[in-house]
């Protein structure tokens, strides 16, 4: 068997970084076609353009789909080194992002999102498998207002379908999948390093 029994009423199954390219190439046809700015990775305004198909590495775009309630933690998308875009397609999308900092401001940054767990900035922002590391909780509003008094500027909002966000290389962010608007009981979005 793939997997063993799934307790639906505890666990949440989060389908994460499923290359679109392979899995729904309509998908990518249609973005390629509608967007009105070319931003996928290659595409016009990438300058992975100049980098043979064959020598660049996947920076997506990723499909992501997931029951509301899910959420990836804090984090830099390529370690800090590359811009990345995301996209709801359906559903809605809460994102909190801080404003550029230093890695020593970073580092207090996520002392104050991680409370007391033990939880390295440099893990998979929804990797939840080592032992004793649990991925720390969505902010509360009360550390949103210490990382502003800080000066982390924090920027909170929802993405609603069709919404797209662009976020500068090295921005520490975080996302949570928010119950739909409309009837659909899933969450679905596209991003890309």
């Amino acid at each position: 068997a793939l997997c063993g029994e799934v307790d639906v009423n505890r666990e949440l199954i989060y389908l994460l970084d499923l290359p679109a390219q392979s899995y729904t190439p309509e998908l990518m046809v249609d973005m390629r076609k509608r967007m009105p700015f070319d931003l996928l990775p290659g595409g016009e305004n990438c300058l992975l353009r100049y980098v043979s198909t064959n020598g660049r590495p996947q920076m997506g775009p990723n499909l992501y789909i997931s029951p509301p309630g899910t959420y990836t933690w804090f984090h830099e998308d390529g370690h800090g080194t590359v811009d990345s875009g995301h996209l709801c397609l359906q559903g809605r999308n809460e994102v909190v992002m801080l404003r550029g900092l230093c890695n020593s401001n970073k580092e207090v940054a996520i002392d104050v999102l991680r409370g007391c767990r033990s939880f390295d900035i440099h893990r998979l922002p929804h990797d939840s498998s080592r032992r004793g590391q649990r991925i720390p909780l969505w902010p509360t509003a009360e550390q949103i207002r210490r990382l502003r008094r800080m000066g982390a500027s924090p920027s909170v909002f929802v993405l609603e379908a069709g919404d797209y966000v662009h976020i500068n290389r090295g921005r520490l962010h975080a996302f949570r999948k928010m119950t739909p608007a409309e009837d659909s009981q899933v969450c679905v979005s596209v991003a890309w390093d």
